[in-house]
Order: structure tokens, then sequence, then C-alpha cells
């Protein structure tokens, strides 16, 4: 279809921290291909609170508690899918 451009889910490139508890309450910075419409992420499988898109290329929120001890990935999700850094946290 002539015009139309599929979406794509959210490529997930840095986070910084890298690293905090497994408590949680850590703020974090998730750097991304495109963050409009994006929904929401994960670290060490635990999702953050407080999301929110704080420009084109990032998101932000907070780690959350009960995250497993040692490195963990990072997910970000929008309406296409899921974009995956793997290992990418230290908890």
């Amino acid at each position: 279809m002539p015009g139309f451009t599929a979406g794509m889910a959210p490529t997930v490139t840095f986070i910084n921290p890298d690293n905090g508890p497994d408590s949680g309450g850590t703020v974090v910075q998730i750097t991304v291909s495109d963050s409009s419409g994006c929904t929401g992420a994960t670290v060490c499988g635990v999702a953050l609170t407080s999301f929110s898109i704080v420009n084109g290329t990032t998101v932000q929120g907070t780690t959350g508690s009960g995250m497993p001890l040692g490195a963990g990935d990072v997910t970000v999700t929008n309406a296409f899918g899921t974009g995956t850094l793997v290992g990418a946290f230290e908890a």
C-alpha cells in the first residue's frame, strides 16, 4: 500500500545507570530508537514505576522491588511489540 509505513517495536540501545539494588528505587533512563507510543518498560523482569517518555529517544522510570540478583534484561514496549537489551542491568 503506497504511503503506508508499518510500525516497529522499539530498539533498546542503552540504560543509565546500568545497576542498582534488587530492592528497586533506582531512577533509570533508557535510550530507544523511537519513544513515541511507548507504554512501559521492565528491568530484570520487573515493571518500572513512574514510567514516562522524556523525549523522542528516551524513556524513564523507577526500578521496582523484587528483581533477581545478577544481570537482567531491559525491555521497552509499544503497540507494535517489545524491544530487549539483553543482560543490560545488574541488580
